[in-house]
């Protein structure tokens, strides 16, 4: 709405605003149903092409996942060929401590991400151990950015 719209939306009665108020909510949703549905078949062609970018006529697209966790039984695979002085502050063992509760494995993969780095083996791991938030061709589950060179 431009604010010309806006003016006269204020000057409607109550009863008005409250359906102009329903009618926009009901745009609203629709145009969320079709944002999603548009998103999926974007990432269903991307994933198809094995891009997470390209250029279209209006500019670029580009798709982000968001890792939700890593898989510690995958990562596991890092201890092998990692030198234990480059785990430090990236996994932590199991251990007992003083009050004899056991704790868990911990990968703190904000440290070991820079693993990845070190061979294409480290990478693979890396790479399979990641869980998503939610299931494959979800739009939810990256973030599609798209610039059209500053015209939107």
């Amino acid at each position: 709405m431009n604010k010309k719209e806006l003016d006269g939306v204020i000057d409607l009665s109550f009863d008005e605003k409250c359906a102009e108020l329903a009618a926009i909510r009901d745009k609203i949703e629709g145009l969320k149903k079709a944002e999603w549905l548009v998103g999926r078949s974007l990432i269903e062609d991307m994933e198809e092409r094995g891009s997470e970018e390209a250029r279209f006529d209006g500019g670029l697209v580009n798709i982000r996942r968001d890792v939700r966790r890593y898989d510690p039984n995958v990562l596991a695979g890092l201890r092998e060929i990692t030198d234990p002085v480059d785990l430090d502050g990236v996994y932590s063992p199991e251990r007992e401590e003083v009050q004899t509760v056991t704790v868990k494995e911990k990968w703190n993969m904000k440290a070991g991400i820079k693993l990845g780095r070190r061979s294409a083996e480290h990478a693979e791991i890396i790479e399979a151990a990641k869980i998503y938030k939610f299931e494959k061709h979800d739009p939810r589950r990256v973030k599609i950015n798209i610039d059209t060179g500053g015209e939107n």
